[in-house]
This record gives C-alpha cells, sequence and structure tokens, in this order.
C-alpha cells in the first residue's frame, strides 16, 4: 500500500477510512467528491467534517487538497510538505489562525503554490500592496520574476449568489488569464504567477524592462 499515489473514491458512499490510511506515504492525490466523510478529514468538496487533523502532514507527497464548500470545516492542524495546492472556498465556519498558518512564507517563497481559502487581509511579507482593482510593476529579462501574488476578495453584502473572479496578467499590453473562481464569502487567492496556463507560449519579454499588470476582473451570477 505504501506505493499507491492515486486514490479515486468518488460516490463510493463511504464515511470513514481506518487508521491504516496513513500508511499511503505517497499518495499525491486523492479523490473522494460526493461522499458522507463525517469523521475523517481528508480531499473532500461539501462534506461535514470539521478539522483537518495533524496526520495530514504525514502524506508526505500529498500536493493538492480540495475541500471547497465545507461548511463546517473550522481548521487545518497539518500540512503536508509537498502541499503545492489548496482550496478551501465558501468553508463558512472556516478560523483566521488556519488562513494565517497557510499563508506562511516559507509556504510560498519557493512558488509554484496556488492557494485560496477564507479571509481578507494580504499577509505583511508582501513587498507591494495595493488597494484597487490592479497592481502594476516593471522587471527585467525574458523571464518572468518568481514572485506570489496574493488577492484579497472583500464581499460587502451577503450576496444570494456567487460572484465570479478571474485574474488577468498583462505583460507589455498582452493579456492571459486564469480560470475563473467563484467565491459567496471574501476570500483570499495566492498563487505563483508564473504558474497561469500558457504564460510562457503566450506572453513575449522583452530583452530590457518589462512593464506587467495583474487586474481583477469580476462577475455576479
Amino acid at each position: 500500500m505504501e506505493n499507491v499515489t492515486l486514490l479515486d473514491l468518488d460516490d463510493t458512499g463511504i464515511n470513514d477510512l481506518p487508521d491504516s490510511f496513513c500508511n499511503l506515504l505517497r499518495l499525491w492525490q486523492l479523490k473522494m467528491n460526493g461522499n458522507k466523510m463525517c469523521t475523517i478529514p481528508n480531499d473532500l468538496r461539501g462534506n461535514n467534517f470539521t478539522v483537518l487533523s495533524e496526520s495530514i502532514q504525514e502524506l508526505r507527497f500529498l500536493e493538492s487538497v480540495i475541500v471547497n464548500d465545507c461548511k463546517h470545516l473550522r481548521e487545518i492542524r497539518g500540512i503536508p510538505s509537498k502541499l503545492k495546492d489548496f482550496s478551501a472556498l465558501n468553508c463558512r465556519s472556516w478560523c483566521p489562525w488556519s488562513t494565517t498558518v497557510l499563508l506562511n512564507q516559507e509556504l510560498h517563497e519557493n512558488g509554484n503554490t496556488c492557494f485560496a481559502l477564507p479571509g481578507g487581509r494580504i499577509p505583511r511579507w508582501f513587498e507591494k500592496r495595493r488597494r484597487g482593482a490592479s497592481i502594476s510593476f516593471c522587471f527585467r529579462g525574458t523571464e518572468f520574476p518568481s514572485n506570489a501574488l496574493c488577492l484579497a476578495i472583500l464581499l460587502i453584502d451577503d450576496l444570494p449568489f456567487p460572484v465570479r473572479v478571474r485574474p488577468i496578467v498583462t505583460i507589455n499590453g498582452n493579456h492571459v488569464s486564469r480560470g475563473w473562481q467563484k467565491c459567496k464569502i471574501d476570500q483570499l487567492f495566492i498563487f505563483d504567477l508564473s504558474k497561469t496556463n500558457h504564460f510562457d507560449e503566450t506572453l513575449p519579454f522583452e530583452n530590457e524592462w518589462n512593464h506587467a499588470e495583474v487586474s481583477l476582473e469580476l462577475k455576479v451570477k
């Protein structure tokens, strides 16, 4: 079992996992959508568990954790060492402490991360911060700097329907965008700009100075 890397349990009706599950040390992707889990925390959407326990950090090869729409999820107590993608969109019971843990600078300083979680404040360790729908900066060379970007989406009213958001990267007047995300409550998005889809193939760079702008497109409904 220790060599299992992918486990697909979608729509199986499973409601419990044995203690031996933590022996899957090489597991990097777990699919368990549409189940009835209520006590064992894992990579799930729309389930009823309240805590991601510290045992999840034993899954040393796990790179992606998706817990969107888990209305009762409050906190995560352990972080897998290779975690790159984490999404907790619309988790209404989420506690601020868990957001602080997942925004630790050491998690993101090497790039390649893409996190979406409840919250409304950009971490202090970001060098440039700005209110508004866009931010711009300049860089030199033919490679995009390995910068992380954090977007804070603050919804003033409790809307009865989700807001769709999409970051757009513009280099020297050329555009490329990431996929749409839906959010119903205040959310933070943090991701490596250079990992935007088709980034290297679409955006030409100048040998000297390049002008970059990151903007945010919003749609209601």
